[in-house]
């Protein structure tokens, strides 16, 4: 397995591209494939982070990532508490990509209406371009 530290864009879409091929397949743990995916979403994970740090700094998610970056980046449902009240519903997984994510929240719509949710969730909402206006900010 040949990996390396995600030093730049170039080098981060690369690993997004990887990520969600091998996302597609859902690997068997313990196999070559399944160890692939999770060090590659460890480096993500860290090369997102200093993203999220310029981000905090005055920026936007969507700027700092890009629109794939969003799509395509794997989110912790632990994170986000009413997102992973609604994937419950449907799947065993601890993480989902950026569309995902998306389609539950919008899937969800008016159903959400009136839901307590964090400011961070509500951040991620919006970068996600899921519309917020039924949630009440806790």
């Amino acid at each position: 397995m040949n990996m390396h530290s995600i030093q730049n864009e170039a080098d981060y879409k690369a690993a997004l591209k990887i990520v969600s091929a091998l996302v597609d397949v859902d690997p068997q743990r313990g196999t070559l494939e399944a160890d692939r995916l999770e060090a590659l979403g460890f480096l993500v994970e860290a090369y997102e982070s200093g993203l999220a740090k310029s981000m905090l700094q005055g920026g936007n998610l969507e700027s700092a990532m890009g629109h794939d970056g969003i799509d395509h980046s794997l989110y912790t449902l632990a994170d986000y508490p009413v997102l992973a009240a609604l994937a419950q519903e449907r799947t065993s997984a601890t993480k989902l990509d950026g569309r995902a994510c998306r389609f539950l929240y919008t899937e969800a719509g008016s159903r959400m209406d009136g839901t307590t949710v964090s400011a961070q969730e509500i951040a991620f909402m919006r970068a996600l371009e899921v519309d917020v206006r039924g949630v009440t900010p806790c």
